[in-house]
This record gives structure tokens, C-alpha cells and sequence, in this order.
């Protein structure tokens, strides 16, 4: 049923069968159940366990077959798409005519808004088959049926449809497509054990969800579903592109081959493949033969649930042991050679677990050890969860608290970042009320940062507060949040007044002290919105934020990260010390990219300066950091800053970061910029 009238002419004047099934079976006449028939039954996988909710089911009367035709999708009356639901798979056909004989098969889902998400089908198309219902191709023909008869107010007995089993050999593969495969043994993945995979024309393989689009950023690997990345990249598998996607299998291993296949819009074809061994362990081997691919990456990502967003890529070695680690990738800008006709072997990581809770308390309770004020896990700020492991799990049984010393006045910026931006949590922070029990933290004389996953607070008093991590739906936190995965918290202590700052505009704040930059001595200095300090005058322009010639060519700055922000979105301060001025962009966004950005330089009256980067925008967006005299200073060209501490404070040195080339990596760094 698709209820939408399209007007005179459209075919939708009056209900089909169809239509009225559907209507009835939500408010049937008294006699509906009783004088028409009803086909029920589950979809289920190759593996004959896993029940499949989004497939569409169709039943036509064998001699009426175009206006007697009732559907329902699989598994619509379950709660979620999880396999694990009672009704997931399951569909019911009410409204059948009694005595007719129904073909039931399933049908894959075009196009078309539905409260139950569509599924592709692992496998084709194909009829229920009755007793010769099978995964095997062989003994169950897709394209021959049994039929079922609707008898009036008798349920007909269950017809379950198992879908046939992909055979090795060819897969059909399209263009932004991917096909589902279910091998004849569970394949483990990152400490999981999965029964099918997916293999995408993304060039990887990917288990519990699809991965079909690529976007030659370290996002699409992060973010994505658990992967092995042969070649991350936006192939081109339209069948008059030429290449191949095909698999074989033993009862040891399983290999999926991508022969010759092109890259949109470029020349030139890739080889490799991806080989798979059943073991206890996490263990593979990507195989490259001739690649023409200048953007891609390969290597593996454990899933969006389990990543940071934070890693950093590497150079691949001929054996990977990754025992300890999400996420392991080479990315091949600008060429392919490394990767080429070289054979490389993973080893890797098993089931991630807290690092910061237990499975029991003291007692042997069986309690979260940090899921109460009480119980909470003591931190020092600044404080990453990121460097380490945290997580909420399992769904709606986890919250996690981190303890800390606070004074009255100090303002502690508390967020969730990035992570997978599907992941929904809420943070809260708390301390300790005069009756002994923890008082929810809330004051208004900061700009919010936003409504649930971060807060920049003031705190009211001297004392002890702990910050308590859930996820959507749990803002009462106790525990049970709709949502769970891998979560990055960062809480870090500030002081500071505010400063009034917006996407174009600028602020000159004296310095409180004779500066010396760039050959020249400074009382002031001009702190403009696009997260660049300059000197003499200031330059609010969030366009010309990725210019390298407008970073030369204008006033003496430090840049320690230059783009298009939205400092509404988050707080700017300056913090006065003795000798020293620090400004800090707490939580900043990224006017493009919408995510946060952490980051304090420090200016120090011998001259030093320092920046330090906290939790910042990992999602890759363009900018520029680094320092220049400006008027015009000749350029030296870029400098790898995230492989270097300490660097002159004279002259100009800089590292263009671009959306699709050289990306952000200095999260969690510092530089020095000695005179």
C-alpha cells in the first residue's frame, strides 16, 4: 500500500485489494477475519537464522494475479530493524480471497517513504517454494512456486521464505551499489563475528551494514560501518565501464575480487582483492595488483561505534598487528606505488572493552563501576577520553561519570567530540548539594554551545563535580538511553573573559605587555573570527580563511587554525597572566563541516608562543596554521606541522590543510614557536 492520491487520471481514484487489505487489517469489519484468508510467514536469510525486516512480500492470486495482489513489508509490525526483534522478518497478508491459490514471493524495494527502512535482498528475487524451500539455488528454483490457498478464516500454514544463497562467481555490482554475502562460516571482524558481508563498490568490504559510497576522505572509513578497505575510492562498476566484482570460497577462506575496475571520472583501472581466513581471530589479507587510483585509501576501520575519528594514518607494513588498534589505513595521495603488486597481512584487534569502567564493583554486584556520582572515575583536566577507550554499552543499561575538583569561577568547557555524529549523547554535569546528594549543574551567563552534547559552565562554588555521559533519551541519566558506541569526551578547565566575536567580525585586546613578533614589538593584539590572531590590524574575512596568498600577503599573524567559523557556535576567550596572553576557542564550529573545534594559543611576553589543540575539528575541513611577517613575505612552502614540536617564531611556516589532500592531524598536539 502506498496511500497518496494523485488526482483525476492517476489510477488512485479508487482502493485496489491492496488498499483495502491494508485498511482493514487495521480497522477490520466484524466479519473480516472471519471471510477471508491469510498468508503468513518470516523472511530469513541464506543461514536460515537471521530474519530480514525491510523485504517486501507480495502475494497473487494465481488466476487473478494483476488485481488480486496483496504486500506488506517484512517485519512491519516490529519495534526496530534489529534482527533480534520477535516480529523482525515476520509478515502477515490479510484479505485474501477464499479458496484461490496465492504465489508469495519476495520483491526488492525501489524507491518510496516507509517507517520500516527497506532492505536489499541477499540474493534475487524469488518465489516461496514450499517444501523445496532452501538457500541452495539448486534443489529451490527462484523462479518456480508453490502455491499457497487462502482459506476463509483459517491462517494457512507458516510459509517461510528463505533466500537463496548468492553462489560464487560474479556479483552484480553497480555503481554506489552493494551486494550481500553470506559465507559457509561466520567471518570474524574487530572481536565480532558476523554471518554474511557486504562488498560495496566502494572497494571494500564491510560487515553488519553496507558501505556503498566513497568520498576519498578519511570520514567515509572512519564513519562508516566496520571495514577492510581494498581501495576506498568511488569506483565506477556500470557494466559498459568494464572490470569485475566476483568472489570464491572454501570451507577455510573466502576471497572477493575486484579485476580491472575503473574510478569515475578517472583513467586507468584497479586490481586487488580481499581474502578472508575463518579463524579465532581477526585476520585477512588485501592483495594489490595494477592501481591507477590517486585518491584512496586502504586498510581497515572497526566502525563508526568503536572509532574516535581521531587516528591518524600510517604507512602500511607488509604484516599489520593491529591488536590495539580501531583503525589502521594508508592514504595514497598522490600515488599508488606503496600499494601496487604488494601483498599485505592484518592481524587484527579483538572486542574493545571501557577502559575506564569494570564489570563489577567492590562488592561483586555486578555494577558499572563509574555508572554514579559516587562510583565516578576520577580525571585531572584537561581530560580526553578520546586518548583512551570509553563507551556506552549495552543500549539502555550504561551512564558513565568522571569525577573532578573544581574552584568557584573556573569555567569548564564539557563535550562529546567528534565521534560518530550518529551517535546522539548527552552530557550533564553535576556536584555535590548540601544534603549530600548530586544537583545538576545549569548556568545562563555563558553561550551555549549546544542543547545536549556539550556545555561551557561557570561553576558556581569550590568543590567536587562529575560529569555524567548517556545518550539521547536518558536526560534524567540513568542509564537508559536509546542509543550506545564509542563516545569521545573531552572536559577542559578555562578561565577568561568573553569575547564578542562573530563569523566577520574582530577584536583588538591589549596585550598587557611589549610582544615581539615577526621583528617588530606589539601592545595589542587584533582576534579575529575565521581563529587568527594578527597584529597591527585585523582581518575578519571568513573567505579568504584557506588562501596561502591572503595569509602572506596580509597583516604579521599566527594562525593556529584559519577557516570559516561560526564563533556564535561555541565561546572565545582571553585569559590575562602575568607575562602572558592566552585566546581560546572552545568549541568553535566549522562554518562547512558544523563540528567543534578546541584550540588556545599562548603568547608569551619573551616572544614564545605556544598552541595547543584540543579536540579539534577532526572532520577534515579546509584551513591554514601556521605563522608569517604577512606584507608580502615570499613563501617557503607548506611544513608538516604535526611531525614537529618546537619551530622558529620568525618568519613564515605553514601547513595548508585542504579538503581533499593534506587533512587535519594536529589534534591533541602542541606547537612551540621559539624566538
Amino acid at each position: 500500500m502506498y496511500p497518496f492520491y494523485f488526482g483525476p487520471g492517476s489510477g488512485t481514484e479508487t482502493l485496489e485489494r491492496d488498499d483495502v487489505a491494508a485498511i482493514s487489517t487495521l480497522y477490520p469489519a466484524p466479519a473480516f477475519f472471519g471471510s477471508t484468508g491469510t498468508i503468513s510467514g518470516t523472511v530469513l536469510a541464506p543461514n536460515n537464522t537471521t530474519k530480514l525486516t525491510g523485504v517486501n512480500v507480495i502475494a497473487r492470486n494465481v488466476a487473478d494475479p494483476f488485481t488480486d495482489a496483496v504486500s506488506a513489508i517484512a517485519g512491519d509490525t516490529a519495534f526496530d530493524d534489529s534482527p533480534t526483534d520477535p516480529r523482525a522478518g515476520t509478515y502477515t497478508l490479510n484479505g485474501l480471497t477464499p479458496g484461490a491459490a496465492y504465489a508469495v514471493y519476495i520483491d526488492g524495494i525501489l524507491a518510496g517513504g516507509f517507517s520500516t527502512t527497506p532492505r536489499r535482498i541477499p540474493g534475487v528475487e524469488e518465489f516461496f517454494s514450499g517444501a523445496n524451500e532452501s538457500a541452495d539455488p539448486t534443489r529451490d528454483d527462484p523462479t518456480v512456486f508453490a502455491p499457497v490457498t487462502a482459506v476463509a478464516g483459517v491462517p494457512a500454514a507458516e510459509s517461510n521464505i528463505i533466500v537463496n544463497r548468492l553462489a560464487p562467481g560474479p556479483i552484480p555490482l553497480g555503481t554506489d551499489d552493494s551486494a550481500e554475502i553470506f559465507p559457509p562460516f561466520k567471518v570474524r571482524f574487530c572481536g565480532v563475528d558476523y554471518d554474511s558481508f557486504f562488498v560495496n563498490s566502494s572497494g571494500t568490504v564491510s560487515f553488519g551494514a553496507p558501505a556503498p559510497f566513497a568520498f576519498n576522505r578519511t570520514e567515509s572509513l572512519l564513519r562508516e560501518a566496520p571495514l577492510i578497505a581494498g581501495l576506498v575510492t568511488h569506483l565506477g562498476l556500470d557494466p559498459t565501464a568494464g572490470g569485475t566484482v566476483s568472489f570464491s570460497q572454501t570451507t577455510a577462506d573466502i576471497t572477493v575480487r575486484f579485476d580491472h575496475v575503473p574510478e569515475l571520472a578517472q583513467s586507468g583501472t584497479n586490481t586487488f582483492s580481499i581474502r578472508m581466513v575463518r579463524s579465532p581471530l581477526s585476520a585477512w589479507e588485501t592483495k594489490y595488483g595494477d592501481l591507477s587510483s590517486l585518491r584512496s585509501f586502504g586498510g581497515f576501520s572497526c566502525g563508526g561505534r568503536v572509532t574516535s575519528g581521531f587516528e591518524k594514518a600510517s604507512t602500511l607494513a607488509p604484516l599489520v598487528v593491529a591488536l590495539d588498534k580501531t583503525a589502521v589505513w594508508e592514504r595514497t595521495f598522490p600515488t599508488v606505488d606503496h600499494l601496487a603488486n604488494h601483498t599485505f597481512r592484518f592481524l587484527g584487534p579483538g572486542r574493545f572493552r571501557d577502559t575506564f569502567e569494570g564489570d563489577a564493583d567492590h562488592r561483586g554486584l555486578g555494577h558499572r563501576r563509574n555508572d554514579t556520582f559516587d562510583t565516578a572515575t576520577p580525571i585531572a583536566l584537561p581530560f580526553q577520553s578520546a586518548l583512551a577507550f570509553s563507551t556506552i554499552e549495552p543500549r539502555g543499561a550504561d551512564v558513565d561519570y568522571y569525577r573532578f575538583e573544581g574552584k568557584a569561577g573556573d569555567i569548564i568547557a564539557i563535550e562529546t567530540v567528534p565521534g560518530n555524529p550518529a551517535i546522539q549523547t548527552v552530557v550533564g554535569l553535576f556536584r555535590r548539594g548540601a544534603d549530600g546528594r548530586p544537583v545538576l549543574v545549569e548556568d545562563a551567563d555563558l553561550p551555549g554551545v549546544h542543547p545536549l552534547s556539550a556545555k561551557v559552565v561557570r561553576l558556581p562554588s569550590t568543590g567536587t563535580y562529575a560529569v555524567a555521559v548517556t545518550t539521547r533519551g536518558d536526560t534524567d541519566f540513568t542509564g537508559a538511553g536509546t542509543d550506545f558506541g564509542r563516545y569521545n569526551l573531552s572536559v577542559v578547565r578555562y578561565h577568561g573573559d568573553v569575547l564578542p566575536l562573530s563569523e566577520f567580525s574582530t577584536v583588538e585586546i591589549p596585550l598587557g605587555f611589549s610582544f615581539p613578533f615577526e621583528g617588530r614589538t606589539w601592545s595589542s593584539v587584533f582576534v579575529n573570527g575565521p581563529g587568527t590572531l594578527t597584529f597591527g590590524e585585523g582581518d575578519g574575512d571568513p573567505f579568504q580563511a584557506y588562501s596561502v596568498p591572503h595569509f602572506l600577503e596580509g597583516p604579521p599573524r599566527i594562525a593556529p587554525l584559519s577557516q570559516d567559523y561560526e564563533p556564535d557556535f561555541g565561546v572565545v576567550l582571553a585569559e590575562h597572566g602575568r607575562d602572558s596572553l592566552t585566546i581560546h576557542y572552545i568549541s568553535v564550529w566549522g562554518t562547512i563541516t558544523e563540528r567543534p573545534n578546541y584550540f588556545s594559543t599562548e603568547m608569551r611576553r619573551d616572544g614564545r608562543i605556544r598552541v595547543t589543540y584540543h579536540a579539534t575539528d577532526a572532520e577534515r575541513g579546509s584551513g591554514i596554521a601556521g605563522i608569517t611577517p604577512g606584507g608580502g613575505a615570499p613563501d617557503p612552502g607548506p611544513t608538516d606541522l604535526s611531525r614537529r614540536s618546537i619551530l622558529r617564531a620568525a618568519g613564515t611556516t605553514y601547513e595548508e590543510l585542504t579538503f581533499a589532500g593534506n587533512e587535519l592531524d594536529l589534534f591533541f598536539h602542541t606547537l612551540t614557536f621559539v624566538p
